[in-house]
Parts: C-alpha cells; sequence; structure tokens
C-alpha cells in the first residue's frame, strides 16, 4: 500500500507511508519516506515533480501530478535553451519571475 500522509499547502508531497508484505508472509512491514526520496527510487523521469497524487487501481497505483521538479517556477531546461539561443540572465529571469525586480546590491 502507498499513502500521502504530509503535503504542503501546494499539494507537493511531504512523506509517504508504504506497506509491504514479504510473499508468502502474513505480518506487513510499513516504511515512511519523504516524497523527494520516493521521486528519487521511482526515477525522476516518471515522477518528475513531488506535485502528486496516488490514486489505487487494482493492486497496481496511479500517479497523477503536475510540475516538473523543485515547485520554485523556472524550468532549468528552458532557462538553459534561452541562455544558448541568446538570452540574457535577465531575460531570462523576467521570462520565469515577471513581477520580480531585478536590482544591483552592491
Amino acid at each position: 500500500d502507498v499513502q500521502i500522509t504530509k503535503a504542503d499547502q501546494a499539494g507537493r508531497v511531504g512523506e509517504l507511508k508504504t506497506a509491504w508484505r514479504l510473499s508468502g508472509k502474513n505480518s506487513v512491514t510499513t516504511l515512511s519516506v519523504s516524497g523527494v526520496l520516493f521521486r528519487d527510487w521511482i526515477g525522476s523521469s516518471v515522477i518528475r515533480s513531488t506535485l502528486f497524487g496516488i490514486k489505487a487501481a487494482g493492486n497496481s497505483w496511479r500517479f497523477e501530478g503536475r510540475g516538473y521538479g523543485h515547485g520554485v517556477g523556472m524550468c532549468q531546461w528552458g532557462a538553459k535553451k534561452m541562455g544558448e539561443s541568446g538570452y540574457s540572465a535577465s531575460a531570462i529571469l523576467k521570462h520565469y519571475y515577471p513581477d520580480a525586480i531585478l536590482r544591483k546590491m552592491w
């Protein structure tokens, strides 16, 4: 079994509880893991963000989510592509954070 036990206000999984039964055994072992560690175990190309939900589907589970990573609003691959296309750092930041004010602090 797999169930989300903690999530933040945005819905990002903070912790999951997993239950395991060894073949031929009656006892169940539970393991709690962070959403980040679970995503790493499954694979970041399979579960691309900790912004996901879980639905039981018979003897398996369906993971439904959205997002592509850290939840800070900037796609690393998109920013890389923009940089390779000649966009400046300030133009890239303005694209992802349009209301931000860029200012030299020193």
